[in-house]
């Protein structure tokens, strides 16, 4: 689920919706599904999760000897649930990757005019590296630092930071919140995303993008507060790059402590105030903060491949059109060891709880006595933890045209609630899936309600596929605002976020209820098979900027 916390700053606002599990004993109750023969089964999802979550599989960490336990024992299981491997006859898609991991010495040396002020930023302490290049060395010098806004470029929406400015050989400084005004207007969400700011700055000629950490993050709570407990977990371990990135390199991404950018304001005779203030003007142009930044440190590289794993049930008669359940198998492996001498980040919540539920929607739709219309297709990706690579590389390599995916949903951290909260679906309003979704809450005679706190619509692999056009939604209790019977509430995220979110205590355990998941998968069982059952193409509605995509894709061979 670092799909909530992967290496873009997307992760810092929009962080893991996970709510701490409730220390009630796990029911073994059955939540009837709707098809004859068919049920849905909390202790079948919660046997997986411990299976998955045991520390023989060493917390599932793509390029480990966990990741072949994991990839092996979900084939086993979908072959024992009437699936069929979907890659031309494999259960397997090959993911190439490389890890990345900084060397400690990664140091940023900051420099005044006339080289008066001197100052050194220190990876962990002062900054972190998001998304660090697949390079086995890092270097620039004496690049001019300047600050631009949130660096959107998107003038057919009267927004400009850059005015047509080259960045050529320089580092740029960006905020981290998108203004309102861009948020509210249809269309201009995909010129706002992280990547999308990047991509611009790196066209024009950027060296670095720096990003600020905002001075309250809903994951961390006040910066200063907590910029250790946030460092530690992005220099813990190694990130993964996608080997089929592009052929140019990106710029050095990093994101700084309030501290850490006060200091290189102050070699430069500026403060922090002079920043915004500058930024709410409507003539905002980019300002140079009188200092340059250089560095030179190597990167250790190490180069293989990891896998997803991808299952069907064929479709009796349109064979050819699909529904997709997508859920991600990875997690951090090895970690910080705890107070107790666990070392081990076994992602029970995050994400064996999601993918547990896709197995028994694959056991629901295997071993169901009426086969669907179309075919319902199983992907379980890697390195989602890691800016979603697993789902980005099958979206742009599917091993089925992504124009025959009718819809579906995604499955990340589920095993958290009772029965009876309410259903939140995230992508609400924006196309034909919404029918889907209140039809089926209704028949479970449950309400929706919107999220609790942030829209994390665009955080998980199912994003990946929503980009490309294809409406593959969430539709999940654990954002609802009501509380249910055991209490629990929004509130909890917090608490999830600080003592168990990416660390070691996110453990298997016999009081972890499952009944509410039971529930939510039973909702993704009606849902995609009434849409497989239907000749019914959901749409984006007009306006949502994916549906130029989802045409494109449909037009495709």
């Amino acid at each position: 689920m670092k799909e909530f916390l992967a290496g873009t700053l997307g992760v810092l606002l929009l962080a893991c919706t996970a709510l701490r599990p409730t220390p009630a004993v796990a029911p073994r109750s059955v939540v009837a599904a709707p098809s004859a023969g068919v049920t849905i089964e909390p202790a079948a999802i919660a046997r997986h999760v411990e299976v998955l979550a045991s520390d023989a599989y060493e917390g599932r960490a793509p390029g480990t000897p966990g990741e072949e336990k994991t990839v092996q024992y979900l084939a086993q299981q979908f072959a024992r649930f009437g699936a069929r491997p979907a890659n031309r006859g494999s259960w397997f898609q090959e993911v190439p990757l490389v890890e990345v991991l900084p060397a400690p010495q990664a140091v940023l040396h900051v420099t005044g005019k006339g080289n008066k002020k001197r100052d050194d930023l220190v990876l962990q302490a002062d900054y972190v590296l998001l998304n660090p290049p697949a390079e086995e060395r890092i270097r620039f010098d004496d690049s001019e630092l300047l600050f631009a806004g949130c660096g959107i470029h998107a003038p057919a929406f009267g927004h400009d930071d850059y005015k047509g400015i080259d960045l050529t050989g320089k580092t740029v400084l960006l905020a981290s919140e998108v203004p309102s005004r861009l948020r509210e207007q249809p269309g201009a969400e995909p010129l706002t995303r992280v990547e999308a700011r990047v991509d611009e700055a790196k066209r024009r000629g950027a060296v670095a993008v720096l990003f600020l950490l905002p001075p309250v993050s809903f994951m961390f709570g006040s910066s200063d507060e907590s910029w250790a407990k946030f460092a530690e977990q992005f220099t813990e371990g190694p990130q993964f790059r996608l080997t089929t990135g592009p052929a140019r390199p990106m710029p050095l991404q990093a994101l700084l402590s309030v501290k850490a950018l006060e200091r290189v304001l102050a070699v430069g005779g500026k403060k922090l105030d002079d920043l915004v203030a500058g930024m709410e003007g409507p003539g905002f142009k980019p300002i140079p903060l009188g200092v340059r930044l250089s560095t030179d440190f190597e990167m250790r590289i190490r180069r293989f491949s990891s896998r997803n794993v991808v299952a069907v049930v064929p479709g009796s008669q349109r064979s050819d059109e699909y529904v997709l359940f997508v859920a991600h198998w990875d997690h951090l492996g090895r970690c910080k060891a705890d107070q107790t001498g666990d070392a081990i980040c076994n992602g029970a919540m995050d994400n064996a709880s999601g993918v547990g539920g896709l197995l028994e929607l694959a056991r629901a739709f295997g071993q169901s006595k009426e086969r669907t219309a179309r075919s319902i297709l199983f992907l379980v990706t890697t390195a989602e933890e890691n800016a979603l690579l697993g789902g980005k590389h099958f979206a742009a390599n599917p091993v089925v045209p992504l124009g025959k995916i009718v819809g579906g949903l995604g499955l990340d951290v589920i095993a958290l609630r009772g029965r009876g909260a309410d259903v939140v679906l995230l992508g609400r309003g924006l196309s034909g899936m919404d029918a889907y979704v209140e039809d089926a809450a209704k028949k479970q005679g449950r309400a929706l309600s919107p999220p609790t706190a942030q829209d994390y619509f665009e955080r998980g692999d199912h994003f990946t596929f929503i980009e490309r056009g294809v409406p593959i939604l969430v539709a999940t209790n654990v954002h609802a605002l009501n509380t249910d019977a055991a209490g629990l509430g929004p509130g909890m995220v917090e608490e999830f976020l600080s003592q168990r979110y990416h660390r070691a205590s996110d453990n298997y355990s016999s009081a972890l209820r499952f009944d509410g998941a039971a529930e939510d998968i039973e909702l993704a069982y009606r849902i995609g098979r009434a849409l497989a059952q239907s000749t019914d193409w959901p749409e984006w509605l007009h306006g949502v900027p994916y549906k130029a995509a989802r045409e494109t894709s449909r037009q495709s061979p």
